[in-house]
């Protein structure tokens, strides 16, 4: 789908065992990041062997202000990752994500003015299996 900008704007829903939201994100501050595991051994003729455990991503998002309650439906989900020793999962359908178990980090709370408006929230998942 198209944003007002003209540019294509990503879908990403949050779900635990206690529910689920879904956010329309711009995606210029969306990024998306490769995490890869590898251990390298140099062998005796001199030549590096390369092992690759793992690749992981990770996608972190932020948000210029959200209201008090809206920052409170994130910290609830990241609470209840560690209340219930369970991950949420993500969907990201434009980037091929579907139902990603992810741990969760969430930014502190920078609240800004007397209505609880909060600043420069950044949400972070990665990608990871159940606990």
């Amino acid at each position: 789908k198209e944003s007002e900008n003209g540019g294509m704007s990503l879908a990403l829903t949050i779900t635990d065992d206690n529910t689920s939201i879904t956010y329309t994100l711009l995606p210029s501050p969306f990024n998306k990041n490769r995490e890869i595991g590898k251990s390298e051994v140099l062998v005796a003729s001199g030549d590096i062997y390369t092992d690759y455990v793992y690749k992981k991503f990770t996608f972190e998002y932020e948000w210029d202000f959200l209201s008090a309650e809206e920052y409170a439906v994130l910290e609830g989900f990241f609470n209840r990752q560690y209340e219930l020793h369970k991950y949420p999962r993500i969907s990201i359908p434009e980037l091929g994500v579907d139902n990603m178990v992810a741990r969760m980090e969430l930014s502190d709370q920078s609240i800004v003015n007397n209505c609880g408006m909060v600043e420069n929230v950044k949400v972070s998942f990665r990608e990871s299996t159940q606990l």
